[in-house]
Formats: structure tokens, C-alpha cells, sequence
């Protein structure tokens, strides 16, 4: 069955997720920060706003709970989002820079999530000059140490780019050596302060078809002792499953039928509140609004507006990687390599054709 056929493989990912992003603080200001967090963004959910949304979320179908930001270490409120979702029945994941790890109750807190995704971009002066901080290495491997001894899952994400994908067979041997499950690579995007900082080093489309062989070359190498993924795909699978980009040729009448995390495999919240599909960063005329009134009719208003929306995205670009394909390398327009949610979320921004 293809993904356009099957509701639970629309989207990226095959996991119903919803992405909250609580606030915008940080305690860094990373350069490839793709939100514009740091120490003094000041957008935060209270406690009710995040506590509805993820209520919302289990209503709506979404099994899986991830908390960034910013960094969740610095929500005050991130233990009552945890609990919560456990008593929900949802899995749980918290996303952090490790910085704050001894801070408090932080390791608690921290305890409540099935798995705690440290980041970690490189190695230690790479590492240590994206976070913009000297020593942040250091603080990283600590944290992952106090992780590991208080037997808390945890794995590794990495942002990939050029300064740093030659780094990566090494740097799996250390999170590996550290104690991480798994190691997440995602090439870092052109958004947030990555579009004003880090525009040179950024994969182009022929470093990122070289990534996308040497991430496949560490899956296998390190198999059996730690996970290794890479969020892109080629070009051929999303033409064989359009559902990834939400190109199926589905319409109003199955969309009816099915719940919400069916129809839209990733939820995403803002720290200003506002509801989202696939990523953060998705353009404005995409959105699904804020979750503050009736709640059916919010998702029956998207589904007449943003979401047909988003399929005619998909929809349009399914059709241009077709005609790519066709082209066999001359004149390509799209790359042949790609985050899924990233390309959703830039080709939002360009008007419809």
C-alpha cells in the first residue's frame, strides 16, 4: 500500500507526533538555531496553554510527545507536561542541550520522559563554535554522563553541515562510548539564525547526496550497538510514496472519516501559541490557529482552508520532482536529496501556482 493510500504514513515520519515548543528562552544562542532562541527571547506557554494542547493532541489522535523550544529545561512547567502525557498513554521525548542538567530537579524531570535527546553538532571545537560557547563540549559529555548513570534513555541529535560531516563516523564512536541509543542527523536548514549566520555552511545538493550515502555507510557500520538515522530521503522514495509530502490524491470526503493525527503525521505548537503542521516554520496561511474555544470547529475550519492548502503544496511539488526526475540532471530545480518537512516548510512561503 502507498503512503498517498495509507493515512497513517502520511507525512515524514510513520509516528503520530506532537511537537511542543513551550517557549523561546534559551540559555544559548546557538548559530543554527533554526527558532531564534536564546537568552533574551521572552515567547512562553503558560501552564494551561500547554497542558490543553497536549490533551488536544491525545484527543486528536497523536500518540508520541516531543518537548523542545528553546530550552525545556528553562519551562518551569515541562514536569506537568511529562506527567501528563504518561497519564495520557503518550510516549514522551524531551530535546536539550544538556547545559542545565544539574540544575534543580532537572535529572527528576528529566526521568519522567521515555528518552532524552541531547545535541550535540560535531565535535569538541566544531561543537563548541556553533553553541558559541568555548567548553560547551565538554558540558555536552557530562551531561550525557549524568544521564547514563542515573540509567536514563537518552540518544544524540545532530545538526549537519559542512563544517562537521566529516566528523560523523568519529562522533558516532564517542555518543556510542557515552552510552546514547541512537544518533539523529539533520542537515542544518536555511531558517531562524542558521539563514543569517550559517549561509556557507550549509550542505549544497551534491554534499547532501554525499551525506545521504555516508549516513546509510554508519547505519550499517555501527548496527546492533547504535541507532543511526538521517532525516532525508532520495528523490525516488517520496516520488513511489507521495503521502510523504502530503501529495496523495485523496479529498474532503475520506478527510471527514479520519482523525486528525490520519490526516497530518506531525503537530507543532508554538511558544506564541499557535498550532502548526509538520514543522515550525510552516508559513502563516498554513496554519491551524490557536486551540483556545471549540476545538472541532478549529480542525473543521482547517480542514477548508489550511489543509487543502498544504495537499495542493505537496501536490505541487510531487509534480516539479516528477518533472526533475524527467530531466535526468539538466536544469533541476529541486534537490535530489531532502528533509521532507523542511522542503514542506520553505516552499511554504512561495505563493501557490
Amino acid at each position: 500500500m502507498s503512503a498517498a493510500a495509507c493515512p497513517s504514513r502520511l507525512g515524514p515520519t510513520a509516528c503520530r507526533v506532537f511537537h511542543l515548543h513551550p517557549l523561546q528562552r534559551c540559555n544559548l544562542a546557538c548559530l543554527h538555531c533554526y527558532s531564534d532562541s536564546s537568552p533574551q527571547a521572552t515567547a512562553q506557554l503558560s501552564r494551561e496553554q500547554a497542558l490543553q494542547a497536549i490533551r488536544l493532541a491525545a484527543r486528536w489522535g497523536y500518540g508520541a510527545l516531543s518537548v523542545s523550544g528553546g530550552e525545556p529545561l528553562l519551562y518551569p512547567w515541562l514536569a506537568d507536561c511529562l506527567q501528563l502525557a504518561r497519564e495520557l498513554g503518550m510516549s514522551s521525548a524531551v530535546v536539550s542541550n544538556g547545559w542545565l542538567i544539574d540544575r534543580g530537579e532537572a535529572l527528576q524531570t528529566l526521568a519522567l520522559a521515555d528518552t532524552v535527546a541531547v545535541s550535540v553538532d560535531g565535535l569538541s571545537a566544531t561543537h563548541d563554535a556553533l553553541r558559541g560557547q568555548p567548553r560547551a563540549f565538554g558540558r555536552v559529555r557530562a551531561a550525557m554522563q549524568r544521564l547514563r548513570e542515573r540509567q536514563i534513555p537518552f540518544a544524540v541529535s545532530c545538526g549537519v553541515t559542512r563544517g562537521n560531516v566529516a566528523e560523523l563516523d568519529a562522533l558516532a564512536a564517542q555518543v556510542l562510548e557515552a552510552g546514547a541509543c541512537a544518533l539523529q542527523l539533520h542537515p542544518v536548514e536555511l531558517s531562524g539564525r542558521a539563514a543569517r549566520e550559517l549561509g556557507g555552511e550549509l550542505l549544497s545538493a551534491g554534499e547532501a547526496e554525499g551525506f545521504f550515502v555516508l549516513a546509510h555507510l554508519l547505519a550499517a557500520e555501527f548496527e546492533g550497538r547504535l541507532t543511526v538515522r538521517a532525516d532525508v530521503v532520495h528523490r525516488d522514495w517520496v516520488l513511489s510514496e507521495p503521502g510523504l509530502i502530503y501529495a496523495g490524491e485523496d479529498g474532503p470526503a475520506q478527510w471527514a472519516e479520519r482523525t486528525p493525527a490520519e490526516l497530518l503525521g506531525v503537530l507543532v505548537m508554538t511558544p506564541q501559541g499557535e498550532l502548526l503542521p509538520v514543522c515550525y516554520g510552516f508559513a502563516e496561511p498554513y496554519a491551524i490557529g490557536r486551540p483556545e474555544g471549540d476545538a472541532q470547529a478549529l480542525w473543521a475550519g482547517y480542514l477548508h482552508g489550511g489543509y487543502p492548502r498544504l495537499r495542493r503544496l505537496g501536490r505541487q511539488l510531487h509534480e516539479q520532482l516528477q518533472r526533475d526526475e524527467n530531466l535526468k540532471g539538466e536544469g533541476e530545480v529541486l534537490p535530489t536529496v531532502f528533509n521532507p518537512s523542511d522542503l514542506l516548510a520553505r516552499s511554504s512561503h512561495a505563493p501557490l501556482q
